[in-house]
């Protein structure tokens, strides 16, 4: 796993398993899928605000590339969209199989009305387990449409983007858009963590509606690094395309004390964690959060 994180960030590379596109005037360019991605999920976050999924997240730590313990969390997943931007809440109902509350779609009930104090409510319900997750890194990069943000019309400009091929999935035929944020000499990146790391990854977007059916995010800071893959799915009865199914790869470097003589160079502890998701159960109720009562 280090190995392959150590690498993930060198560049947007070959696609393997992916289509060399054949030239025709009707092939999509750049300029064409940003215009379509841009449209997609600038529509997207109020269209799919109140989804609740039953998520089964399976994280593993992992010490010098060996398990070092496995840990099962089940949560009522919801995606909302505040005014920061489209995100996911969790609220945790099960460790290990076994129940640590009543399972009841609490976080919907609260924002289907939507108040200050509700909101506010329903953070703290995200925080009560959020200990279960080992780590900030896991918590940070495992929001499953984190990915989105790159390609905001906003946020386009601070990235290159280079078609990459095709590939059919959902059967449907998609083009690979890759992305890298573009590098700073000062400022911050998109995501605006806490060590400022730069992404990269690749979008499989639908060229004729700039619907997104899977993505792949890789970032890195001094002291992190992280990996994420996310395959989305038509909902029928919804017509949404919803996460399905995300694998995690993380790398944390943590700084030590002073003095301390454990890390890499003295001064930095690594830890890494693998995880697995999947999504399902989906059901929908309105969230407006543009409502909230001030």
């Amino acid at each position: 796993m280090r190995r392959a994180l150590s690498l993930l960030i060198a560049g947007v590379g070959t696609v393997i398993g992916l289509s060399a596109s054949t030239p025709s005037e009707q092939a999509p360019t750049v300029a064409d899928l940003l215009k379509r991605v841009g449209e997609y999920v600038e529509d997207y976050p109020a269209r799919v605000s109140g989804v609740s999924l039953d998520e089964q997240f399976v994280l593993t730590e992992l010490q010098a590339t060996q398990i070092r313990g496995i840990k099962r969390i089940g949560t009522d997943l919801v995606l909302v969209n505040p005014s920061s931007g489209l995100m996911a809440i969790r609220d945790v109902y099960s460790i290990d199989t076994l129940a640590t509350r009543p399972h009841e779609p609490r976080v919907i009930r609260l924002l289907a009305e939507p108040t200050v104090a509700n909101w506010d409510r329903a953070q703290a319900h995200a925080q009560e387990f959020a200990q279960h997750f080992m780590a900030d890194i896991v918590l940070r990069y495992s929001d499953p449409i984190l990915a989105l943000k790159f390609v905001m019309p906003e946020y386009q400009p601070k990235s290159t983007f280079k078609i990459e091929g095709q590939r059919k999935k959902n059967n449907v035929q998609l083009t690979s858009l890759g992305f890298k944020e573009n590098r700073l000499k000062t400022g911050t990146y998109v995501l605006n963590t806490p060590s400022n790391a730069a992404g990269a990854g690749r979008f499989l977007i639908d060229p004729a509606t700039g619907e997104v059916h899977q993505t792949e995010l890789w970032v890195e800071s001094d002291y992190e690094i992280a990996r994420v893959t996310v395959s989305y799915l038509p909902h029928a009865s919804l017509k949404l395309l919803l996460p399905r199914e995300a694998n995690h790869e993380y790398e944390a470097r943590l700084r030590l004390e002073s003095g301390s003589s454990m890390g890499i160079g003295g001064n930095r502890q690594v830890i890494q964690f693998e995880s697995r998701a999947t999504y399902d159960k989906a059901t929908y109720t309105k969230v407006d959060l543009t409502r909230i009562a001030r």
